[in-house]
């Protein structure tokens, strides 16, 4: 399984951008390949996962406030689903300053969201604390919507606001805590 940790916009300040590629170079071993595109336009992102389909559509994961959030095991459990199904590419992307419009919904058919005209989750839980969060993947309804680019899933890191380059730092560190957990590897527990 290859790995993107996408973002639409500006690219990240080196700082943000030195502690994210620490990230993805420990995250090498686990995985087939890492990259880490960022792209001008939500346009030329949705361009992009257009041309990544190989013979599976890529699982193309949407970072939004108001998508589920899920606790470290709970999402490490998810992207082992995703591995062992036999994915190819995960797709993790941080979308554009204002959030991903509205017109994107081309992109992923028949779906509908409050607020933002989507309804799309295939990764959902109860919320955020001691509660374990359930992965549940629905195929009808308000599931997973199966795009001519892939199949999107929305994902929050949380209901705090942050800095686009800080969210796309937070979401390397939990792709390789998730890649970690799955491995066996101490750095889950040692890092609490």
């Amino acid at each position: 399984m290859r790995v993107w940790i996408a973002a639409v916009g500006a690219k990240p300040r080196a700082g943000f951008d030195e502690l994210a590629s620490m990230y993805m170079q420990r995250m090498a071993p686990y995985v087939a390949g890492v990259e880490a595109p960022v792209f001008r336009s939500e346009d030329a992102f949705w361009a992009a996962v257009e041309k990544e389909r190989a013979r599976t559509a890529p699982r193309v994961v949407l970072l939004d406030e108001k998508g589920p959030a899920m606790e470290s095991e709970s999402f490490a459990e998810w992207l082992g689903r995703e591995r062992d199904t036999g994915r190819q590419l995960v797709i993790f992307a941080v979308g554009p300053a204002d959030g991903w419009r509205q017109g994107a919904g081309h992109r992923v058919q028949g779906t509908e969201r409050q607020g933002t005209g989507y309804r799309v989750q295939g990764i959902e839980g109860q919320g955020m604390g001691k509660r374990r969060i359930a992965y549940r993947e629905k195929r009808t309804g308000t599931g997973v919507a199966t795009a001519g680019a892939g199949e999107v899933v929305w994902l929050s890191l949380g209901p705090m606001t942050m800095a686009h380059e800080l969210a796309r730092l937070v979401l390397c560190e939990q792709v390789y805590r998730a890649l970690t957990i799955l491995a066996g590897h101490p750095y889950h527990r040692g890092s609490q």
